[in-house]
């Protein structure tokens, strides 16, 4: 079976990141580099990157989240009087595999709807119900 039938079958069998990654190592003559096992496991990895930020992609988009947030873009200047220590444990989502609530309170400006929003989309993300 020649690289192009085996091209089409991939796409075929909806293997599509596969057969691109395929075809990229057959247009550069790199298919004698590694053994056929690691050549697998590269092709089977990539397709399966791939799948998984398609799901967080369609997962984001069916969410329809008013604002994306992240911790990254929370601000720990000193006026917030923010605990960042605080701010990470609750980012692993720890409360909610222990299916406990948290209470979220401060004053105007300290990240409370940042952190509410964060919450579900990161539990998308990661499959969490």
């Amino acid at each position: 079976m020649n690289n192009n039938q085996t091209i089409e079958k991939l796409k075929q069998m909806r293997l599509g990141a596969m057969a691109e990654l395929h075809l990229q190592h057959v247009k550069d003559n790199r298919l004698e580099d590694m053994t056929a096992d690691e050549y697998l496991a590269l092709l089977t990895d990539h397709e399966w990157e791939d799948r998984q930020n398609r799901k967080i992609d369609r997962l984001t988009k069916q969410a329809n989240f008013k604002q994306w947030a992240s911790l990254e873009d929370i601000s720990y200047a000193q006026g917030r009087n923010l605990d960042k220590n605080m701010f990470t444990r609750l980012g692993t989502l720890g409360f909610l595999k222990r299916k406990e609530n948290i209470i979220v309170t401060g004053a105007s400006g300290v990240g409370k709807s940042h952190l509410v929003h964060y919450s579900p989309s990161v539990r998308q993300l990661k499959g969490i119900p």
